[in-house]
């Protein structure tokens, strides 16, 4: 089974709460993993990943010691007997210890320097090999490599001849989101290129199985061709309103000059009228002879899950999604079914 540190129940020898100064970890982005793709796909080159095994007890605790219990089912055969409530030195950085994944990531980043790589600069936890040209991504556990094909073997021995790893594989699941490689023809070319496509397809059923659970059998989807109501009619159409305009490069939305001036971008005065019920459906409090929206707790955990989704492997969703984050507690359900439904 697997064992983890307790730290909901931690204390000092005075019996007080025990307080960590926690080490600040800095797991790399989803930019910079989607670097790695791009760096992977050049001619030559290819992207493998790869699992540390048993990532945080690789690393050793320092500070302040820490002693801790052992559930009785786990002690050795000879304590029965003899000891009433023995407890033993922490010695390693066991997961659930609020300095664990600190320690772990200076214990990485300690041994990928001994094999010469280097701290690609303002991005933490990317490393450059300058030998070998390979490109590491590390997010906790989990490893990317890019580089020239050749190269990989190489780079794969050194990294694991100090850091525990599973066998390389390639690009698939990683930071939830399925990698798939795939060659196609784009418009204009006249041959085959290699491309990843960011399946996220699974995640987002669940995320839409999530909201319907939380919001109750009431809720009805229904198949919308865009995420957006009447905020963008798309290139295709007039502006909504008279006026300057400029497009939006994410949705192809078109939008008044003012709201890009300003970094604003509200719904533009709807036609329909909601009821004072549909308004309050996600309202944060409850204030003065007011009672909260039926969805008001839920909002935040869904608009989240589809954000990370989003930013993963739809970027095309990003302005609709944040535009739904502005009005958290106060957007009309016919908007945030809309979002939901597509």
């Amino acid at each position: 089974g697997r064992v983890v540190f307790g730290g909901d129940d931690v204390h000092t020898q005075n019996k007080e709460i025990a307080r960590f100064q926690e080490l600040a970890s800095c797991p790399a982005t989803l930019e910079a993993s989607a670097s790695a793709d791009c760096y992977g796909l050049l001619p030559g080159h290819k992207a493998e990943q790869a699992d540390a095994k048993e990532a945080y007890v690789q690393a050793r605790i320092r500070g302040t010691p820490t002693w801790v219990r052992l559930p009785r089912h786990r002690w050795p055969k000879h304590w029965h007997g003899k000891y009433t409530d023995p407890v033993c030195l922490l010695k390693l950085a066991l997961y659930g210890h609020p300095q664990s994944g600190g320690f772990w990531e200076e214990h990485a980043e300690k041994q990928l320097h001994a094999e010469g790589f280097v701290d690609v600069p303002e991005w933490k936890s990317c490393f450059w090999h300058p030998e070998l040209n390979v490109l590491l991504i590390l997010y906790v556990d989990d490893f990317k490599l890019a580089g020239p094909e050749q190269n990989l073997p190489v780079a794969w021995e050194r990294i694991r001849r100090r850091i525990k790893t599973g066998e390389p594989q390639p690009l698939g699941h990683f930071l939830g989101c399925k990698h798939e490689a795939v060659r196609f023809k784009p418009p204009g070319y006249d041959r085959e290129v290699d491309a990843v496509v960011y399946n996220m397809e699974d995640f987002f059923v669940k995320c839409v199985d999530t909201y319907k659970h939380l919001a109750g059998p009431s809720v009805k989807l229904k198949q919308v061709p865009t995420p957006f109501t009447t905020e963008s009619p798309g290139p295709a159409h007039a502006p909504y309103k008279e006026g300057a305009w400029l497009e939006c490069p994410w949705c192809c939305g078109r939008y008044p000059e003012e709201d890009f001036q300003h970094g604003h971008t509200s719904d533009p005065p709807s036609k329909h009228k909601y009821t004072k019920q549909q308004s309050d459906l996600a309202a944060p409090t409850v204030r003065d002879g007011e009672v909260p929206g039926i969805l008001a707790s839920i909002s935040s955990k869904c608009l989240m899950q589809i954000l990370y989704g989003a930013r993963a492997a739809r970027r095309d969703l990003m302005r609709a999604v944040c535009h739904l984050a502005c009005l958290l507690y106060t957007s009309p359900e016919p908007t945030r079914l809309r979002r939901i439904s597509y």
